[in-house]
């Protein structure tokens, strides 16, 4: 199916002739990601070193180093996910977390060999909104789709 899709053209083809125009509508009604007012392109005008740093001290808390990568992503949302209660350091943690780990693998998911590469205007995005409900996940869904095609 993937071999159907047209990044240039955003289209799916289905049949010879026929195309289908994929959109960042179709994309939250197919995935059911958020479809907030903010671009995450808008995040860019941050300081990348500094919301790199910032979101490796946040998933660093209760670890010996620290570290932005999704491996350690991941041993976030293990160590976090049966706690009854958590603490709002450990929420933002959590949640900065699954968006990170789940935009670059299952969203999408990176080319690269590094599978701890991870997007700098996902980075900027995660490490600068308070409100994560508020991007436009979907269109950053999509367009990342395409040029990762």
């Amino acid at each position: 199916m993937l071999s159907c899709f047209s990044p240039d053209k955003k289209t799916l083809t289905t049949l010879p002739g026929q195309e289908l125009l994929i959109t960042a509508a179709d994309v939250a009604s197919i995935l059911g990601v958020n479809r907030g007012g903010m671009d995450a392109n808008s995040f860019l005008e941050y300081n990348y070193a500094s919301a790199r740093r910032n979101l490796a001290e946040l998933l660093s808390s209760g670890f010996q180093k620290v570290s932005l990568s999704l491996t350690r992503a991941k041993s976030v949302l293990l160590s976090l996910h049966n706690a009854d209660i958590l603490t709002e350091s450990e929420e933002r943690a959590f949640i900065a977390a699954l968006l990170l780990y789940s935009a670059s693998t299952f969203l999408v998911p990176t080319s690269n060999s590094d599978r701890n590469n991870m997007d700098y205007r996902l980075i900027c995005a995660v490490s600068h909104t308070i409100n994560h409900q508020a991007v436009d996940w979907a269109a950053y869904t999509l367009r990342d789709f395409r040029i990762s095609n």
